[in-house]
């Protein structure tokens, strides 16, 4: 008897796990439609949008969902896990911002290096915002016409984690670098900024007392 209860409540169990991971990919399905939807609005508003200025804050507001929009694609794709390989999310995310920041005059190229990481979710949704940052920061204060090339460099790999990313331009601004070393601060990082040979630089590197705790 006590058996067959057992396998009962682990038949139960398995269902209601079953039921748990359909509900769970239902909703990222919804959100990343819902995600969709606003972009395709912005884009309307952005045919509609003559002033310069105007224009390239829709452009960076539209960059910034688009990167949310991007991690949730990754973990549909990766069957609603949490868990995602950080360099093919960086490659994705880069194909992003060339589409979104090219144009006939400027022709923009994201480079993207670094071993292979699996990082959860939680890790992926700041980092990719802090990198379209840096891109909207490069967009904004770099040339205006030809070539731009972007050197994001993601070695996430504790206690020796460091993501470098290079750029034309005057670098991040104030309001940006807030946003930057807030979204760092919930992945335990610290970020830093330079110039180097003419070009700007973001570092992110683990926080001293973080650097033992793994991946979460």
């Amino acid at each position: 008897m006590a058996g067959l209860m057992n396998t009962k409540g682990t038949e139960r169990e398995t269902v209601e796990s079953d039921t748990a991971r359909l509900l769970s990919r239902e909703l990222d399905h919804r959100v990343f439609n819902n995600l969709q939807m606003i972009s395709s609005l912005l884009d309307i508003q952005l045919h509609d949008t003559v002033s310069p200025q105007g224009r390239r804050a829709l452009k960076i507001v539209q960059s910034r969902l688009k990167s949310i929009s991007l991690v949730n694609e990754f973990n549909i794709a990766a069957g609603g896990t949490g868990i995602l390989d950080a360099v093919d999310l960086a490659a994705g995310f880069a194909t992003i911002m060339v589409q979104t920041h090219s144009s006939p005059s400027r022709k923009l190229s994201i480079s993207c290096l670094g071993p292979s990481r699996l990082v959860s979710v939680n890790t992926a949704m700041p980092l990719v915002l802090i990198a379209s940052e840096f891109v909207n920061a490069a967009i904004e204060t770099g040339k205006s016409t030809g070539e731009d090339t972007i050197e994001i460099n993601w070695r996430i790999d504790p206690p020796n984690a460091c993501i470098a990313m290079r750029s034309g331009g005057r670098g991040i601004g104030p309001s940006g670098m807030k946003l930057i070393e807030a979204m760092a601060r919930q992945i335990c990082m610290e970020a830093r900024t330079s110039k180097r040979d003419g070009r700007a630089e973001l570092k992110l590197a683990f926080m001293r007392r973080a650097a033992t705790k793994k991946e979460p």
